[in-house]
């Protein structure tokens, strides 16, 4: 009997498919660290949350990770998120961990929320911004954390 591995196989065109997406929130990052607008991180984490949402729809979130740590050479971590993925794999200007962090707190509690990508960014504004909102997935997400020793 031929024993059948429990991680699936990708495919070529699974790569080029997400390797396509994550080239456009790349380029919409490259557009916003050209930018000044106080509001522009919302036009890139727009076009994350849309990335994350059209992978899903097209089952290949469970893939994201392997293929972002090859294709882009980020350190592939035990049970990150995937929107934090795709914002370590996208982010073109040296953003510190903290920023990043808040950036992939906020569009988990969006996407608790079940908000649209059509709508996240009234969603942000109308719920104090991206600290805003990272502050609420803080309180109602908690993330599981193993005890000190």
């Amino acid at each position: 009997m031929k024993k059948r591995s429990l991680i699936r196989q990708i495919t070529q065109n699974e790569v080029s498919q997400i390797r396509a997406r994550l080239n456009r929130v790349r380029k919409v990052a490259k557009k916003i660290t050209r930018s000044e607008k106080r509001f522009a991180d919302y036009r890139y984490l727009r076009a994350v949350y849309r990335a994350f949402h059209t992978l899903g729809d097209d089952n290949l979130l469970p893939i994201l990770a392997r293929v972002a740590c090859q294709e882009y050479s980020i350190p592939k971590r035990a049970g990150t998120h995937p929107l934090r993925t795709i914002i370590d794999a996208t982010v073109t200007a040296p953003i510190d961990l903290r920023t990043r962090s808040r950036w992939a707190r906020a569009l988990e509690w969006a996407f608790d929320q079940e908000v649209r990508p059509d709508e996240l960014i009234w969603f942000l504004k109308a719920n104090n911004g991206i600290a805003g909102c990272a502050r609420l997935a803080n309180m109602a997400l908690p993330r599981s954390r193993r005890p000190r020793e």
